[in-house]
């Protein structure tokens, strides 16, 4: 059992981030928004060295929007291009009032995770690998 996640509440939140994606202009010119997808456990605060308490995020996907321009070999290349990049490399530290006020002003980018039982995990890795499963069964935005 994972004694530190038997508190939990673990939510999925979509961060805009498109201007962070330096994709090629005839692409970027057809991507509406690109999400970035965590999970967290909103029960789990961490200070890193500083008085604010922070969530610790688990990059889950990149999601994307296209503009109706988009033609389909354009969705490919980008859809290959945003694959291109590891999930891991995005998880970070975001300050809980941050994130608690994108949570209240966006509440349309934000999904609980329901039915989730961390003490039927032996690890945190486990836990980590349902959530990152959980989100590509059945994606929220």
């Amino acid at each position: 059992m994972v004694e530190a996640l038997t508190r939990t509440d673990w939510q999925f939140i979509g961060i805009d981030e498109t201007s962070h994606w330096h994709l090629p202009a005839h692409l970027s010119s057809r991507v509406h928004r690109i999400l970035t997808v965590f999970a967290f456990n909103r029960a789990e605060h961490t200070y890193c060295c500083e008085f604010t308490p922070s969530y610790w995020m688990h990059c889950v996907d990149y999601s994307v929007q296209y503009t109706r321009e988009a033609t389909e070999e354009e969705i490919a290349e980008i859809e290959d291009a945003v694959q291109q990049v590891s999930l891991s490399d995005s998880d970070r530290y975001y300050h809980v009032q941050d994130l608690d006020r994108r949570i209240e002003e966006q509440p349309e980018w934000v999904a609980k995770l329901e039915h989730f039982d961390p003490c039927e995990f032996n690890t945190e890795q486990e836990v980590v690998d349902y959530i990152h499963d959980s989100w590509n069964l059945n994606p929220r935005f």
